[in-house]
């Protein structure tokens, strides 16, 4: 099928018959679709011009001739698209979408098109009407009626929730690649917008592996062949765990995540399935430099192992778990966000209490930094300061969502009248900072805190456990934890961690190099 879709001059894609207004949805997104593509809208489609575009959208200079191009286009597309938002949700809900198969068919052909009943459009033109419309909607120029504000707004967020982006997104960095503009993804990148962005599906687990080596950049580099022939489907996922490593993609590891939907993979294997949750890192691997790198600049060290499903791998043992806190998610009650606050406020008084600082960090401010550096894994974001690790100047949103989170708790009729007032202007006052802090906690929703025996403190996999050993893997950028078996000799994969004082390749003169048997 790669040959066929390949050499094609165009494919068709049926999407299924008309209904629920897709007629009307459909000749939408093609003239939007097009009218954004006559005005070079794919030219913005990079990392140094895209701010250019959102510039644009935003008409921050009603004078600029491209700006006034654009304001046209944007009230066309509110005016046609805010009254087809259920027909969105409906569209978007297509079990085309949710195939693994059929990502090959959008992804390799030339000039695909959408059929949907007697409609069509042309398939790379939706991310051009997607994108005008999400500006749009982040611009606020899409009016809330005054009744039923609150369903409609649900209803917006549902509609841009799209299962096609991550297809999208595959399709063209891969006609990128084939102009040679581009690096194209290789297969790691690939399943992850399948099964992490995205919520690809198969009806043979192992299709979950075959049905996207087509379109990876680096698929001979991998050398996996298909087998139909084994009855049992994990060993194809542990071809493809070991492949991926051996191409240095060590960052896998992130997504083996429990509990898992089939049965016999080792611990350290992902499965692959759709519902697996971002890493940490994320948001931030868009950076336009590695912001964290718990191994240096060392590269993967490899053990060979007589048993596949034994992941032999060198690295440094950090310390072992000695203490947990609660697993927190981010969608929880802000009692759950205070509470974990106040946890990790507590190991850092127990991990100072223990004198092994001056091992850790370099100063005793340093140390004294954990306390706002962990909850957000000293990784942080604003819509002014980009991708970066915070400065002391986050303290102060730490401070705002500390406050923020205890006057929430507060009961402000309780209070005299200037005390209360008091009290409602230093919250209103601290609701940014709060904001920022909250948002920058979030990426480690599923985690809970922990502090070692020496005293390291971190964020580490909701499984995680006292006894349980966080190590860095040489050529990992990120900790690992890791659960030794009764004799020592083998482990078991337990998740990715952060761990504060060990994120810029500290350990590599502490610690010993080891051997890790992992199963």
């Amino acid at each position: 099928m790669t040959q066929i879709y390949t050499k094609a001059e165009q494919v068709i894609v049926w999407l299924g018959p008309a209904e629920n207004n897709s007629d009307a949805l459909m000749e939408c997104l093609q003239e939007i679709g097009q009218e954004a593509a006559d005005l070079a809208i794919e030219s913005y489609l990079t990392k140094e011009r895209l701010p250019l575009l959102h510039k644009i959208m935003r008409n921050e200079n009603p004078e600029d001739p491209v700006s006034m191009q654009y304001q046209p286009l944007m009230a066309k597309a509110v005016a046609k698209l805010k009254n087809l938002l259920h027909e969105m949700v409906a569209w978007n809900e297509r079990l085309w979408f949710t195939r693994v198969w059929v990502i090959q068919e959008q992804a390799l052909g030339s000039d695909p098109f959408f059929l949907c009943g007697y409609k069509t459009v042309r398939l790379d033109l939706i991310p051009f009407a997607m994108l005008i419309w999400d500006g749009c909607v982040s611009q606020a120029t899409v009016e809330v009626p005054p009744t039923g504000a609150d369903e409609f707004r649900r209803l917006l967020l549902k509609a841009q929730d799209r299962r096609s982006s991550p297809l999208m997104a595959v399709r063209r960095r891969r006609r990128n690649f084939l102009k040679g503009v581009g690096p194209g993804d290789d297969f790691y990148h690939v399943l992850k917008k399948a099964y992490v962005d995205g919520d690809a599906q198969a009806t043979q687990s192992r299709d979950r592996i075959y049905g996207l080596l087509s379109i990876a950049t680096d698929a001979d580099k991998l050398g996996i062949t298909p087998d139909y022939v084994t009855e049992e489907s994990h060993p194809t996922f542990i071809e493809a765990a070991h492949a991926l490593v051996r191409v240095g993609r060590i960052e896998m590891l992130s997504f083996s995540q429990f509990p898992k939907d089939i049965e016999g993979l080792p611990s350290w294997v992902p499965d692959w399935r759709s519902t697996l949750e971002h890493s940490y890192l994320y948001a931030f691997e868009d950076a336009d430099k590695l912001i964290v790198q718990a191994s240096g600049e060392s590269s993967i060290e490899l053990v060979p192992t007589d048993n596949r499903g034994v992941l032999g791998i060198r690295g440094m043992i950090v310390d072992i778990i000695e203490t947990t806190g609660d697993v927190w998610r981010w969608e929880t009650d802000r009692e759950f966000r205070y509470k974990l606050l106040q946890t990790i406020r507590t190991l850092c008084e127990e991990a100072a209490a223990k004198g092994f600082g001056h091992e850790i960090y370099e100063h005793n401010d340093r140390q004294a930094e954990a306390m706002w550096r962990v909850p957000v894994a000293d990784l942080y974001w604003t819509k002014g300061v980009s991708y970066h690790r915070p400065g002391s100047a986050v303290k102060s949103d730490y401070e705002d969502c500390m406050n923020v989170l205890r006057l929430l708790s507060l009961t402000f009729e309780s209070f005299p009248q200037e005390e209360r007032q008091q009290l409602l202007d230093d919250f209103y006052r601290q609701i940014p900072g709060q904001s920022n802090y909250s948002e920058n906690m979030d990426k480690l929703s599923g985690k809970r805190p922990y502090m070692t025996r020496q005293g390291y403190l971190g964020m580490g996999p909701g499984e995680a456990c006292p006894g349980d050993v966080v190590v860095i893997l040489l050529g990992s950028r990120i900790p690992y934890v890791l659960r030794p078996s009764g004799d020592g000799t083998m482990y078991c994969f337990v998740g990715e961690a952060y761990c504060d004082g060990v994120m810029d390749g500290e350990l590599l003169t502490k610690r010993e190099k080891t051997t890790f048997l992992i199963a």
